[in-house]
C-alpha cells in the first residue's frame, strides 16, 4: 500500500511539473509585453499593457520562484509589480513610470535566469 501510494505521489509531482512547463512559453510572450510599456506615450497605455496577461504571469513566475526556493527573486518581482502597480494608482505619468518598469524588467529578467527560461529582450 505504501509503494503504491509512493508511486501516485511521484505521478502527481511529474504532472504537476509538467502542467507547470507547458504553460512557461505563454507566461513568457506575457511577459515581454512589458517592454512595450517602455515606448507607451501615455499611463492608460502603460495600465491596458500591465493588467491583465502582465499582471498574471509575474504572479506565475513569482509562484514558480517560490517552489524553485527562490523566495528573495520572488520577493524583488513582486515588490517592483507593486510598484508598478503604486504608479498606475496615482495615475502617474509615464516618465514617473519609468523607474518602476525599469526595476520590474530587472527582477523579471533575473528570475528568468535563475529559472533557465529566456530573459526578456528590452532588459538587456
Amino acid at each position: 500500500m505504501r509503494a503504491r501510494l509512493a508511486v501516485v505521489a511521484v505521478a502527481t509531482g511529474l504532472l504537476g511539473a509538467c502542467t507547470t512547463a507547458s504553460t512557461a512559453p505563454d507566461d513568457v510572450a506575457d511577459l515581454e509585453r512589458l517592454c512595450r510599456t517602455e515606448d507607451a506615450t501615455t499611463t492608460q497605455e502603460i495600465r491596458e499593457l500591465f493588467e491583465g496577461p502582465i499582471h498574471q504571469a509575474l504572479h506565475d513566475l513569482a509562484d514558480e520562484l517560490q517552489q524553485a526556493d527562490r523566495r528573495r527573486i520572488a520577493g524583488d518581482v513582486l515588490e517592483a509589480k507593486q510598484a508598478v502597480e503604486a504608479g498606475l494608482a496615482a495615475d502617474t505619468t509615464p516618465a514617473d513610470l519609468t523607474a518602476s518598469l525599469d526595476f520590474l524588467v530587472d527582477a523579471t529578467n533575473r528570475g528568468l535566469r535563475v529559472l533557465d527560461r529566456p530573459v526578456l529582450p528590452c532588459g538587456d
